[in-house]
C-alpha cells in the first residue's frame, strides 16, 4: 500500500502552478481549485468524527475520550504520583522503584491528540465568527 501524503503533492503542485500561470489571475484559480482538493480530506474526516460521535456505543464515541483518560492518567502517574510516593515511602526508609512507562510512545500520541483538539478549535471559532 502506497500512503500519499496529500499536503506535499499539494505543496509540490503549487509551486508548479507558478511557474505555469504567470498571470496573477490564472495563478489564483488553480490555486484556488488546489486549496478545494486540500480541503477534501479534511471534510471527509470531519464527516466521519460526526458519525462517530453520534454514536451510541461506547466503543465506537468513546475510544478517543478514552485514549485521552489513558494519555492523562499516565502523564499523571509519571510525573506527579510516582514522584510523589516515591519521596513519601523514602521518608519513612522504604526504597522502592515504581513502574517506568514508555513516555515517547505517549507523548507522541498525546501531542498528536491535541493538534487535532486545536484543529477542531480552531474549525468552531471559524464556524461561530461565521455564524454572527
Amino acid at each position: 500500500m502506497i500512503n500519499i501524503d496529500v499536503g506535499s503533492v499539494i505543496g509540490a503542485l503549487r509551486d508548479t502552478v507558478k511557474t505555469i500561470f504567470p498571470g496573477p489571475e490564472e495563478r489564483a484559480k488553480a490555486e484556488a481549485l488546489l486549496d478545494e482538493i486540500a480541503r477534501r480530506p479534511d471534510e471527509a474526516q470531519i464527516e466521519l468524527n460526526k458519525i462517530e460521535a453520534a454514536s451510541a456505543s461506547i466503543f465506537v464515541a468513546g475510544w478517543r475520550p478514552f485514549i485521552g483518560w489513558v494519555c492523562g492518567v499516565s502523564l499523571a502517574w509519571t510525573y506527579v504520583v510516582a514522584p510523589l510516593f516515591v519521596f513519601m515511602l523514602e521518608a519513612f526508609g522504604i526504597k522502592i522503584t515504581p513502574p517506568a512507562l514508555d513516555m515517547a510512545t505517549l507523548v507522541t500520541l498525546l501531542l498528536t491528540m491535541l493538534g487535532m483538539s486545536k484543529l477542531r478549535t480552531e474549525e468552531k471559532i471559524a464556524d461561530a465568527a461565521s455564524n454572527h
